[in-house]
């Protein structure tokens, strides 16, 4: 089967005309929703209004998304005695590290 594509187009705008349906229509935002002034507000008042479990678990599933998928969250007080820990990492096996994007600092 031969396919013809029309002159002038890319294979990506080739694509998105054969096949509308499986392309994004939707505007990427260049502006944040949040002014820096409202979001350092929110940060700092956290503790005030109890929400650090909330933004824990914010943080851990942005760092689990962005950075390193094998974090374990924190576990005990979080009110101190907890020696400073947030998160930890879990071993993940030498041939697994490329597929999850874990790290691989420090594995020879």
């Amino acid at each position: 089967m031969k396919i013809e594509v029309a002159e002038g187009l890319g294979p990506g705008a080739w694509l998105r005309n054969l096949r509308p349906a499986e392309f994004s229509d939707s505007a990427v935002a260049t502006q944040p929703a949040l002014d820096r002034a409202t979001l350092e507000y929110q940060l700092e008042t956290l503790g005030n209004r109890s929400q650090e479990s909330d933004f824990e678990r914010f943080a851990h599933a942005l760092a689990s998304a962005e950075i390193c998928p094998n974090v374990l969250p924190q576990t005990g007080p979080t009110g101190g005695g907890d020696s400073k820990v947030d998160a930890e990492t879990y071993p993940v096996a030498g041939d697994l590290t490329l597929s999850t994007g874990a790290s691989i600092v420090g594995s020879e």
